[in-house]
């Protein structure tokens, strides 16, 4: 299998589950995407239903990940540049760059735990999506937020545990 490239100027088109993006189609050619330096924006869904990919790289110029990016692939982690002023990886997975919102948990990521630190005050949207591993969650003490369909298809999830003492927001489709 190759990898992905994606090059251009600027911002990436914003697709959704009915307009899908050109790569699509070959996404089964692929296991990896590689977005080019001069890329700023990834759009909504931009990765959607890429099945067999495990490994995106982000370079240091996004500044704006839309929702739902990397949905329906097969990621075990994101790479970002570490020059990057917007994002970070840590062990794989997506955070601002000053660690406050989690954005993506891989959804092949390799551990069946996941704790969430008190650096952490949101779990945006579609953060932890379709994660077939992940059995249990325990939260920290300062989580003020969890944002719409966080936790949608994890097929495994069973247990969330919140050890703060203000109960954080949860939006109404966090689950669905």
């Amino acid at each position: 299998l190759e990898s992905l490239r994606i090059y251009g100027h600027g911002k990436m088109n914003n697709y959704n589950t009915t307009s899908l993006p050109p790569w699509n189609a070959y996404s089964i050619y692929f296991n990896s995407i590689l977005i080019e330096e001069d890329v700023e924006t990834i759009g909504d869904f931009a990765f959607i239903n890429c099945s067999n990919v495990t490994t995106i790289n982000i370079p240091k110029a996004v500044t704006t990940i839309g929702k739902g990016a990397f949905y329906g692939n097969s990621l075990y982690e994101l790479n970002v540049d570490e020059n990057n002023e917007n994002f970070k990886s840590i062990e794989g997975i997506l955070f601002s760059k000053n660690e406050n919102e989690l954005i993506c948990y891989p959804s092949n990521y390799n551990s069946t735990t996941y704790f969430v630190s008190n650096n952490i005050d949101i779990i945006l949207d579609y953060a932890f999506m379709g994660s077939s591993k992940l059995e249990s969650i325990t939260f920290d003490g300062n989580l003020t937020s969890i944002c719409n369909y966080a936790f949608y298809n994890c097929i495994k999830l069973n247990s969330l545990t919140y050890m703060g003492i203000n109960e954080p927001t949860i939006s109404n489709s966090t689950f669905e």
